[in-house]
């Protein structure tokens, strides 16, 4: 009895207490189970069948179905037109047997009844029914393509289509605009441009030459003003010219004097009629013939030392540094200090710059035209510490980035001898606000020392 691969489904209903309770047509073609269980295909509850809760009665086996059945169910099946009963089947040894299971192939002609205690079961294999045909609308209803298409929606595309299409044709079909040279503009735009600037070097060289012509200037003013004072020495003074130059002398020392040391304390609080207003008389104009013991013994806080080594001892106050032989220094006439040969000299430095290690495409001149004309500020950041430490010297690397704007993004101390932090960071701080030409290339990394030492 050899299985035929046929479209026919398996219909299964169940009787229950003699009346049908499921009937159902299996639509895919599966394996049947049946039982007490929620999971089974056939759920039969509150019976007492002799299987387990899920039982598969109905196997399949990819093109035919397989009936499992124990020695404790009943019924019987139609095999070629004939009805059998299952007890003689499983006595007849036609069944494969399983376990304590009988195992029956089932052809799609076969059909019967399978009890299991009070349920019983009925199958056959039934033809498929034909699906069902698709609904169709009349013809008066559905229409055609034309009268789905939103006709006003189509015309604002294509109007829209025309206008952006003939716009792209007539600015291909323009000519393309000249560029226009400063010659070709009218006369009434030239008040509007600025002036052409002078490369740096035509600025620095004209900047040279007027500072030469500002020297010869001078130059020539100091020897005619050198000329008219030889004159003058030369022929005898009248006593009115004497008084002026002597008024002129006590002027420019009560101007040098004015606002330094003891004497700006005294003549500032000055008052009239006072102690202090004498010793002001005393120290300016006329002092030299005064007594300046007899005008400090009306001032208390104030003595008049008269050895080398002597502190001050009125006021209470703790005195200052050990005081400088007064013996040494001779007051002449007129106010003039005598320093014994000695001369105060101004503290001044100077700022070389080296060789310059460029990496980028900016050029090495415009770089060290830019650091010639900031070298008075980095001088003057020394200088200052000078003052402090006149042994101060030393070089300075710097490492400066310039951006593609030409501004300093970047300025960093690489190395020093200088070991000045004040010096240094004054240093970096005006390098930062240097402006450089901007780079074509991007941005520029360069390396630059600086060489600094006072001037004896």
């Amino acid at each position: 009895m050899a299985a035929k691969q046929t479209a026919k489904l398996l219909r299964i209903g169940i009787l229950q207490g003699g009346r049908i309770v499921e009937e159902r047509l299996l639509q895919k073609r599966e394996t049947v189970t049946i039982g007490e269980s929620p999971k089974s295909t056939f759920v039969v509850p509150f019976t007492n069948m002799p299987i387990p809760k899920i039982y598969q009665l109905f196997l399949f086996k990819k093109t035919h179905y397989d009936l499992v059945i124990t020695d404790k169910m009943g019924g019987k099946v139609t095999i070629d037109g004939k009805a059998t009963p299952l007890k003689d089947l499983m006595a007849s040894g036609k069944l494969s047997h399983h376990g304590g299971s009988y195992v029956l192939k089932l052809e799609d002609s076969m059909r019967g009844m399978v009890s299991i205690g009070e349920v019983t079961v009925l199958f056959q294999f039934v033809q498929a029914p034909p699906l069902p045909a698709r609904p169709k609308l009349p013809k008066s209803i559905r229409g055609g393509w034309i009268k789905s298409v939103d006709w006003t929606f189509l015309t604002i595309i294509f109007i829209s289509f025309l206008l952006q299409g003939g716009f792209v044709v007539y600015a291909a079909t323009q000519p393309m605009p000249k560029k226009v040279e400063i010659e070709d503009l009218p006369d009434r735009f030239g008040k509007l441009l600025p002036p052409p600037s002078l490369p740096e070097k035509k600025k620095q060289d004209a900047g040279k030459d007027e500072g030469k012509i500002e020297d010869k200037k001078e130059a020539k003013s100091d020897k005619k003003d050198s000329s008219k004072d030889e004159a003058n020495k030369k022929r005898p003074l009248s006593d009115q010219e004497l008084a002026e130059a002597a008024a002129r002398r006590k002027a420019e020392i009560a101007k040098k004097v004015a606002g330094a040391g003891l004497v700006h304390l005294l003549t500032v609080s000055a008052t009239s009629g006072g102690s202090l207003n004498a010793l002001q008389n005393t120290l300016t104009e006329g002092g030299r013939f005064g007594n300046i013991d007899e005008t400090m013994q009306g001032i208390s806080g104030i003595g008049v030392a008269e050895k080398a080594t002597e502190r001050g001892r009125r006021g209470g106050g703790g005195g200052g540094p050990e005081s400088k032989e007064i013996e040494k220094v001779g007051v002449g006439e007129g106010g003039a200090a005598d320093l014994g040969g000695r001369e105060e000299k101004a503290v001044k430095g100077s700022a070389n710059i080296g060789a310059l290690e460029v990496d980028g495409s900016l050029d090495a001149d415009a770089i060290k035209g830019v650091i010639r004309r900031h070298l008075p500020a980095i001088t003057s950041c020394y200088e200052q510490e000078l003052r402090r430490n006149p042994k101060l010297a030393g070089k300075i690397y710097v490492e400066i980035t310039v951006s593609i704007t030409g501004s300093v993004s970047r300025a960093e101390i690489t190395s020093s001898t200088l070991k000045n932090s004040s010096v240094e960071s004054c240093i970096v701080d005006t390098i930062k606000r240097w402006r450089f030409p901007k780079p074509p290339d991007g941005e520029v990394v360069f390396s630059y020392p600086f060489i600094f030492e006072a001037i004896r």
